[in-house]
């Protein structure tokens, strides 16, 4: 993925019912060092993390790319948590771009700005009206229009090439099933982990309580049986002494 963005990258966690949609992830290529996007997003220091897997057209190699964010960005009492920037790539198809319009902070409006090349994710950025305005160019000056022209979502107000309109956000957050691939996913896997080692110490537990009382009945049937025969050579009937008549 090429980072193109004009400024300092910052993450806009857009927020709908339970649902946190975040704009301007920062998206690496898993290193070598690393064996899976968990463990790299750990190494990180993120409490969540998303990944996707793209083919390049450089090597023809399969290469994964992985965002994580840190506690700090995600708002709180969030029930699950989302990369727009996967939801909206779809919509792209071949290649293209979308800008949104976020919300107002201090007095300034934000804009997220999300472009792919032959369905690869290529940015993934969230600046000022100036700000996408410069990226979008770029974009259009450094990557080649696919054969049937760029697949384009923007505000009128943007002036640039025909396109398909503003894109419905309100469609894309308020949809209520979302694809799995936008989805992210917990770093630590402790909580989930808990419920299982739970059972096992119960079954564990039990198997012991079982066992312990087989081994009770087993010694105690022992000692009674022994203690039968004891019994029975101390008590001898005075017959069997007696000398025979007859």
């Amino acid at each position: 993925m090429t980072d193109i963005s004009p400024t300092e990258r910052q993450v806009f966690p857009l927020t709908a019912g339970r649902n946190v949609f975040l704009a301007g992830m920062d998206w690496k290529t898993l290193p070598a060092s690393h064996k899976n996007p968990r463990t790299f997003a750990r190494s990180l220091g993120a409490v969540r993390y998303i990944s996707c897997e793209y083919l390049s057209t450089e090597d023809t190699d399969r290469h994964i790319m992985v965002a994580a964010v840190s506690q700090n960005t995600l708002p709180k009492g969030s029930r699950r948590y989302f990369s727009l920037a996967m939801l909206i790539l779809p919509l792209l198809e071949s290649g293209g771009y979308a800008i949104v319009e976020l919300s107002q902070a201090n007095d300034t409006e934000l804009y997220g700005f999300v472009s792919a090349v032959d369905g690869i994710l290529v940015s993934d950025l969230v600046g000022t009206r100036e700000e996408i305005r410069e990226a979008r160019e770029i974009f259009l000056t450094i990557n080649s229009a696919p054969e049937h022209g760029w697949t384009c979502y923007e505000p009128p107000s943007f002036n640039g090439p025909d396109g398909r309109g503003p894109l419905p956000l309100e469609t894309l957050t308020g949809a209520g099933k979302y694809p799995a691939e936008a989805r992210l996913h917990p770093v630590s896997r402790g909580p989930q982990l808990i419920p299982v080692l739970l059972i096992l110490t119960l079954l564990g537990t039990a198997w012991y309580g079982w066992q312990y009382y087989e081994r009770l009945k087993a010694e105690k049937a022992a000692l009674a049986e022994a203690a039968q025969k004891a019994a029975e050579e101390r008590i001898t009937p005075p017959w069997l002494s007696m000398p025979e008549t007859g």
